[in-house]
């Protein structure tokens, strides 16, 4: 395994950033992705919750301190395969979230994520539960081809991820185009 520095000088997003990937909400409640320490810093994450009519809710949000932070909620169907991706742009402080390839939440922020967390309280970076010492909020259902980008990925990108299901994550168009076996002008042609 690479030592914790190199790990975490990866993940280390704070300019922008992309968590995008398949999940099915059995119960409401848990981390679906998370970066973060036992001191509670939580750069960016994304989970679930419920409201008290016990309306599930997706949210995605950063962290820049106790006092600093920013996320973004939309309702969310149980028992149902959905993509989902939340979307950091720190050029223009946008906030998204999308579901099924649609805007389900935006807002706008000054805040930014914080980008060192403490070595001595367990940073980690995880998927399905937090990833510090207490491991105390599983997600409760399933979670696919989760990613995380190193910057905000365009509506067109989201929309285009969703549409390919389960075909795989294909960001930009493929063109493949034969080279030619020989050069071709008008006097190669001539017979000699």
């Amino acid at each position: 395994a690479p030592p914790p520095c190199f790990i975490s000088s990866i993940v280390k997003l704070t300019n922008g950033l992309t968590i995008e990937g398949w999940i099915y909400m059995r119960s409401s409640g848990g981390v679906i992705f998370q970066r973060g320490d036992d001191r509670g810093a939580q750069p960016y994450w994304m989970g679930a919750e419920s409201d008290i009519l016990n309306t599930c809710k997706l949210n995605f949000g950063i962290f820049e301190s106790l006092t600093k932070t920013a996320f973004i909620s939309t309702p969310f169907a149980r028992d149902e395969w959905k993509h989902v991706a939340g979307t950091f742009d720190g050029t223009t402080g946008d906030l998204r979230l999308y579901v099924n390839g649609r805007l389900a939440a935006h807002t706008n922020t000054t805040v930014r994520p914080l980008p060192d967390l403490d070595p001595s309280q367990h940073p980690a970076v995880a998927i399905g539960n937090i990833g510090m010492s207490q491991h105390s909020l599983h997600f409760n259902g399933m979670v696919d081809e989760m990613a995380l980008y190193s910057r905000a990925l365009t509506a067109a990108e989201v929309t285009r991820i969703y549409r390919a299901g389960k075909n795989g994550k294909r960001l930009l168009p493929t063109r493949i185009r034969p080279a030619p076996i020989a050069p071709t002008s008008p006097s190669s042609s001539r017979a000699a």
